[in-house]
């Protein structure tokens, strides 16, 4: 069990690049869903982030959270880690797997994006079946064209709470794997596995969330305006994970999904961008003569806050 002591080193991180040889993508598709299980399964873990490669590059990057360094250290020290890493190596490029503890991250992806976030409830003692299940839905989606990537976390302590954020390059590429036959026939395979999912998009464009330049009347990057609406939308859906969805366990699946896209689109829109965007306005638009030193800066805080709010969440939920 794990002590207070423990969950206040939480936030330890640890990047992991794989650089894929030309022509080895499928290959690496189908090799993905048994090195993300192993992860997930592994003692410590809190959540993953993951980003596909973008065009002009070739890397795959995991940003993982542990309780502690000693998680940490025991993932990367397992022999079924081991397995699933000398199991891909064939696909690498020479010096193509890189992996450290300490990273300057910045966004891994592209400068339009469009995020879909899932929040499921899992049926008590269906919890290895879903995470197959679930493994099998991502190792499906990576193969779709627009993909960039995607984030999932337990919610909750019991383990049945579930949060997947998944981008795609545009809201067709989205849309084109939500109405998949893949998608649906999967779907209807885990309906069994789930007692509650409510899901909603988030449309990176953000029109009218963030203001133009005052300098050269541009607007900020959408990447940067993207870490904003995620540090702002993260803790009102725990807060809806932990109260909301309790007090509207008996509403239609529908109804509740509703509410509680109405209660994070007004918030986010109203409450916590309008509240970021002038605490970080020194970041969404630096000076010309320091616009590299500023955004390496504020993008480290910002994901020094994601640390603190999964942290915070880890506590509550």
């Amino acid at each position: 069990m794990s002590t207070q002591h423990e969950k206040t080193e939480a936030g330890t991180k640890l990047v992991t690049e794989f650089r894929l040889k030309a022509g080895s993508e499928a290959a690496f598709a189908d090799w993905l869903p048994s090195y993300v299980a192993a992860l997930e399964a592994a003692p410590g873990f809190l959540g993953r982030e993951t980003a596909s490669p973008i065009a002009g590059d070739d890397a795959w990057s995991f940003v993982v959270d542990f309780q502690s360094r000693e998680a940490m250290r025991g993932w990367k020290e397992s022999a079924v880690r081991g397995q699933r890493i000398d199991a891909v190596r064939p696909l690498l490029q020479p010096d193509g797997f890189a992996e450290v503890s300490s990273h300057e991250v910045g966004s891994a992806f592209g400068a339009n994006s469009v995020t879909e976030v899932i929040l499921d409830r899992v049926q008590p003692g269906q919890e290895p079946a879903y995470r197959d299940w679930s493994s099998r839905v991502q190792q499906a989606q990576v193969k779709f064209e627009g993909y960039q990537g995607g984030y999932t976390q337990r919610t909750s302590e019991d383990g049945l709470g579930w949060m997947t954020i998944m981008r795609f390059v545009s809201p067709d590429d989205l849309h084109r794997w939500m109405r998949s036959p893949e998608r649906t026939a999967l779907m209807a395979e885990g309906k069994g596995l789930v007692t509650e999912s409510y899901q909603h998009q988030v449309d990176s464009s953000f029109p009218g969330w963030t203001p133009s330049d005052p300098d050269t009347g541009e607007a900020p990057p959408n990447w940067k305006t993207t870490m904003l609406v995620l540090l702002g939308l993260y803790p009102i859906v725990g807060l809806e994970i932990a109260y909301l969805m309790q007090t509207m366990a008996g509403l239609p699946h529908s109804l509740s999904g509703f509410i509680g896209n109405a209660i994070s689109v007004v918030l986010v829109a109203f409450g916590t961008m309008p509240f970021l965007v002038r605490w970080m306005g020194w970041w969404l638009f630096p000076k010309s003569d320091s616009r590299q030193s500023v955004t390496l800066r504020g993008t480290a805080l910002i994901v020094c806050l994601y640390i603190i709010e999964i942290v915070l969440f880890g506590m509550i939920l």
